[in-house]
């Protein structure tokens, strides 16, 4: 019978193996292969992608496999997920160039889990190098019942056309209601929320 740690182990030489393996392939190789006229008509746009970006996405799941693996190993038979980091030593590459502030915000974003799983504020700013994330702590305003000229404002960003308008601090379901109504031209109403 083979303990936790033991499988653990065997799992994470495999998941080493392949990661030595993907480091082999040369990537200009791989580049000049998929260049070749053979390869553009043999495979549609979607598998050339996806062959292009392959190595790099192994690597990137190897690193996020590894680390798991060491948390749940530190954490025993059931990893704390909210821990999960990536190994210091070995650093993030990003094979399509480099990445924009909502993509790193999206990085940050899955790093800085709260413990029940939220995700929390962040503000990002932009370097040279690479962006900065700062976990904002704030209290959010209880809605009031009827909006007043005090009340605060929020801001809604329209799905569809990516217009964003400010509206008053309301409810969630009140405001996806008054939105509604404003979209459709017609007047917003509070009646129903001094009832």
């Amino acid at each position: 019978m083979h303990t936790i740690a033991d499988r653990y182990a065997r799992l994470l030489q495999a998941v080493e193996t392949v990661g030595k393996l993907t480091q082999q392939g040369d990537t200009e190789a791989i580049e000049r292969l998929l260049a070749q006229p053979v390869s553009t008509t043999r495979f549609d746009a979607p598998t050339i992608e996806a062959l292009r970006h392959a190595r790099d996405s192994i690597l990137a799941i190897r690193r996020a496999l590894i680390a798991l693996l060491e948390t749940a190993v530190a954490d025993g038979p059931t990893p704390n997920l909210a821990t999960t980091r990536e190994p210091s030593d070995e650093p993030t590459t990003v094979g399509h160039g480099t990445i924009d502030r909502a993509e790193a915000w999206r990085r940050a974003n899955l790093r800085l889990l709260d413990h029940g799983g939220n995700s929390i504020l962040l503000h990002v700013e932009e370097f040279a190098e690479g962006y900065r994330a700062i976990p904002v702590l704030v209290e959010i305003p209880e809605a009031p019942s009827t909006p007043t000229l005090e009340t605060p404002t929020t801001l809604v960003v329209d799905k569809t056309t990516g217009a964003v308008t400010y509206w008053p601090q309301l409810s969630l379901d009140v405001l996806a209601q008054q939105y509604r109504r404003y979209r459709r031209g017609e007047p917003m109403t509070f009646d129903a929320l001094r009832a």
